[in-house]
This record gives C-alpha cells, sequence and structure tokens, in this order.
C-alpha cells in the first residue's frame, strides 16, 4: 500500500506543479499558493467533520501538536519557496532539485533510526550528484532562460525544508493523526499565515480571474491528493520509501515542460536529471 500511496502522490504533486508553475508566472506565487489551499482546507475540513476526525486531536502527546505546527508553518514556506523557483526559473530544472527531498527524508530517517540497505545509501548520493549538475549549468544559453541561478537557490531552500516537513510529520504526526487530518492542519494554517502577511504588507489577494480559476481549482485538487497520499503512507508503512517514490513527482513535471513549454537543458543538465532519477529507484528498492 506505500508503494501505491507514494506513487499516487508523485502523478499529483507532478500536475500540480506543471500547472503551478504556469499560474505563478501569470498570477504571481503569493496569490497562486495562497487560493490553491481552499480546495483541500473546505473538502478536507467537511470530510474530517462528517467523520468525527476532528475528535482524534483530543488527548493527544504535547509533541504531536507542537511538530504538527512547526511542520505546517515550515510547509509554507517550502512551499512559497517552489511557486517562487517556478516563477523565475525553468521548470524542468527546479523541479527535480526540489525532487531531492526524497532523499534528504531518508537521511533523516536513517538518523531517526530507520535503517537503510546499502542500495539506498548509494541512492541517495547519486541523487546529490544529480542535483549539483543540474544546479551548476554549465550551458551559457540556459543561464540566460529565466534566471536559472536564482531558481536553482529557490528550489534547494525548497527541497531542504521538505524533507524536514515530512521527516516530522512521518515520526510525530502521521503515527498518531494519520494521514488525512494533517491536511486540514496544513491548509487551514497557510490561508492564515499568508492571508495575515498580506494584510501586513497590503498585497493583494483579489480573487482568480475565470480563466485562471480553473486552473487553481485544479492545481488544489492534485495537491491535495498528493498530500493525502504521502502523509497517509507515512503513517502507514516507511517514511523513506513513501517520500523517495513521491519525488518521482517531478519525472512527470519536467516531461511536461520539456515538450509543452519546449525548455530545453544542456547535456549536463540532463545526465544531472538522470542520476537524481536514479537515486530516487535505488533509495525505493
Amino acid at each position: 500500500m506505500e508503494i501505491i500511496l507514494g506513487l499516487t502522490s508523485a502523478i499529483g504533486w507532478g500536475g500540480a506543479d506543471f500547472l503551478a508553475g504556469l499560474a505563478s508566472r501569470q498570477m504571481g506565487s503569493f496569490r497562486t499558493l495562497f487560493f490553491t489551499q481552499f480546495v483541500g482546507f473546505i473538502t478536507v475540513g467537511l470530510y474530517a467533520l462528517a467523520t468525527g476526525l476532528f475528535f482524534t486531536l483530543e488527548a493527544q502527546p504535547t509533541i504531536v501538536y507542537v511538530a504538527a505546527v512547526a511542520a505546517a508553518l515550515l510547509n509554507i514556506v517550502s512551499s512559497f519557496c517552489l511557486y517562487r523557483a517556478f516563477e523565475i526559473g525553468l521548470m524542468a530544472v527546479v523541479s527535480p532539485i526540489t525532487a531531492s527531498y526524497g532523499a534528504l527524508t531518508a537521511v533523516f530517517a536513517f538518523i531517526s533510526g530507520e535503517r537503510l540497505p546499502a542500495v539506498r545509501v548509494l541512492g541517495v548520493l547519486s541523487a546529490v550528484v544529480g542535483v549539483m549538475l543540474t544546479a551548476f549549468v554549465i550551458n551559457p544559453e540556459a543561464l540566460q532562460q529565466r534566471n536559472v541561478r536564482r531558481g536553482v537557490s529557490w528550489a534547494i531552500t525548497g527541497a531542504v525544508g521538505y524533507a524536514l516537513v515530512f521527516w516530522l510529520f512521518g515520526f510525530y504526526v502521521t503515527p498518531y493523526l494519520g494521514g488525512i487530518l494533517p491536511v486540514f492542519i496544513i491548509r487551514a494554517l497557510t490561508i492564515v499565515v499568508l492571508g495575515s502577511i498580506a494584510l501586513l504588507i497590503r498585497h493583494p489577494l483579489t480573487v482568480p480571474r475565470k480563466h485562471d480559476l480553473g486552473r487553481v481549482l485544479l492545481i488544489g485538487v492534485c495537491d491535495t491528493t498528493a498530500y493525502i497520499a504521502i502523509l497517509s503512507g507515512t503513517a502507514l508503512g516507511a517514511v523513506s520509501i513513501v517520500t523517495v517514490l513521491s519525488s518521482l513527482y517531478t519525472t512527470v513535471t519536467v516531461v511536461l515542460a520539456a515538450y509543452l513549454l519546449h525548455e530545453r537543458l544542456h547535456k549536463s543538465q540532463w545526465l544531472g536529471v538522470a542520476l537524481i532519477f536514479t537515486g530516487i529507484v535505488l533509495v525505493s528498492l
């Protein structure tokens, strides 16, 4: 089941991130991130009310609440970094870099006591080398496309953030709350935090226009499905396996970006992407 949930998450995030890249360039990363939260907030909230899931919040260890809030807040920062990377960088570059969160989460899981065989260690090393090759662009022409260097820095920050997010959820939250209720916590806190920031800095949060609204709703559906899948998977199986499988989402995003947006990569970057994919497969064994 953990493998199915991990792959479901990958498919959901692959489609969501491709659409988010397009939406962020038209609406801005802040507005895109804010409005896509409402799909999960409403649907998961109604489900939790109907099934009584909110009662599971009672009488839990303090560490569960602290970890849930910390992970949700960190998820906001990581999501903004990802959307910002999509807004200013090459989607086919920043997506594989951010996907290295799977390998990083596997390292955190090992430190927390989840043992990895040698083949998974090789997978982590392969992913790290792949990220380096993808990040440091050799082709001068590629460097001129949508400010790749800035996009890379945002993507790396997002990768580290997501690794910490899923480590916290996998070891301290989902074993107690399951995989659905934490998604509501993420959505609710994101709306409150981003809404408060917008009020403080007077950032406009105008409702998306009709031709953008459909895309925002679809992003929300895909993203919420992915979160439910990965968090449910960490509640049922090994955190490292589920998170690494979920990071395969970059395959979907890169393929869509290359063929639909005609984003071109240098050979060294494709080698880096290939090493990331290799690392993901090895860590999954």
